[in-house]
């Protein structure tokens, strides 16, 4: 839910209670809702405090979750067979659109990784993915040559993959 919806229904929550209190108060002429002005304003803060931070810790978790959903997001990209295996030059294209695909998802996540305490592991994930990027770049002419390179593709992926494990672990701990 957006903040400003949030502030409505908080805003809305106190009108509505307001107007009950004041509506028995007057029209009733009722003691049953009788409370003094300082009960009313414990009790309206009390429930205003523990609004505000249940819905502080919803906001985290949520942002918490979409950053897990794009890194396994992220790791089912590297770790397909058209990320790291070559063959002819219809390969090189799925190649090239999927390391787009990984750089603006890696690019989103280091948006977010201060919020969510992993800025180092974002910056190696980001150093390695680099790595990765010039290492198929310099060599995207020669097909044969990044064939042979399957396994050093794979290791590099293999980095991102494991640091990729270890932030998902790092944003629930």
């Amino acid at each position: 839910m957006k903040k400003g919806k949030k502030y409505f229904f908080t805003l809305l929550f106190i009108l509505l209670m307001g107007a009950l209190f004041a509506y028995n108060l007057i029209i009733q002429k009722s003691s049953f809702f009788n409370m003094s002005l300082f009960e009313i304003t414990s009790l309206s803060v009390a429930v205003l405090v523990a609004y505000y931070f249940s819905q502080k810790k919803n906001d985290e978790r949520k942002l918490k979750e979409e950053a897990a959903n794009i890194i396994a997001k992220i790791q089912k990209i590297i770790n397909s067979d058209e990320a790291s295996k070559i063959n002819c030059e219809c390969d090189v294209v799925i190649l090239v659109r999927l390391q787009r695909n990984i750089s603006n998802k890696i690019d989103i996540l280091q948006k977010m990784a201060k919020r969510l305490g992993c800025q180092d592991d974002m910056d190696y994930i980001s150093g390695k993915f680099k790595e990765y990027r010039e290492f198929t770049g310099e060599k995207m002419a020669d097909i044969n040559y990044l064939h042979e390179s399957e396994n050093q593709l794979k290791n590099m992926l293999s980095c991102i993959d494991d640091k990729c494990d270890y932030i998902k672990l790092l944003l629930y701990c």
